[in-house]
């Protein structure tokens, strides 16, 4: 008998070692560079996770937003963070509807992103997040199941009241439109 031939079949471990979590984040680092996160969880948690780490940026952020329904976008600078914070909130439902909009919210070490398909990714100079990422119950991956590359602006269905949403907070954050 060969010894590396086993009559047990592959066990779980295996496996596991190289799926997809459908829920939870993963890290990235290299020294002397940014850190990176990726969260991947359901719309509704995704949102709100998105507006909770928002609080933990400083009281002036910059903002950018993309309606890709629409095909427009707007850019603030020095924005009161409670008042981002508030023109979300009325694009959470929308959101987790549709996607199909992307919001950038940056301090000076900080960025989060909430991508078109309900993503989020974080970039920072420090690596304050896995900690605040971690409270929340999410869970670090070696992988996580992204949906990124399967959006195409064609495949998005009109979200008028979304898009009209997005617009009313870009007027409210007096945003200017580029």
């Amino acid at each position: 008998m060969f010894p590396f031939f086993r009559d047990r079949p592959v066990g779980g471990s295996f496996w596991q070692r190289f799926r997809t979590a459908a829920e939870g984040f993963t890290v990235l680092h290299e020294d002397g560079k940014l850190w990176e996160w990726h969260v991947v969880t359901n719309p509704e948690r995704l949102v709100g996770l998105f507006y909770d780490l928002i609080g933990e940026l400083p009281d002036l952020v910059s903002i950018e937003i993309t309606d890709a329904h629409a095909d427009r976008t707007w850019k603030g600078e020095r924005c009161d963070r409670t008042g981002v914070r508030g023109a979300i909130v009325p694009l959470r439902a929308g959101l987790i509807a549709n996607g199909g909009v992307e919001i950038t919210v940056f301090g000076d070490a900080d960025q989060i992103t909430l991508n078109p398909v309900l993503e989020l990714f974080l970039y920072a100079k420090t690596g304050r997040w896995t900690e605040i990422i971690a409270a929340t119950g999410l869970n670090e991956e070696r992988l996580v199941r992204t949906q990124s590359w399967k959006l195409r602006r064609s495949g998005l269905t009109p979200a008028p009241d979304l898009s009209a949403a997005v617009e009313a907070a870009a007027e409210s954050l007096r945003l200017t439109r580029v």
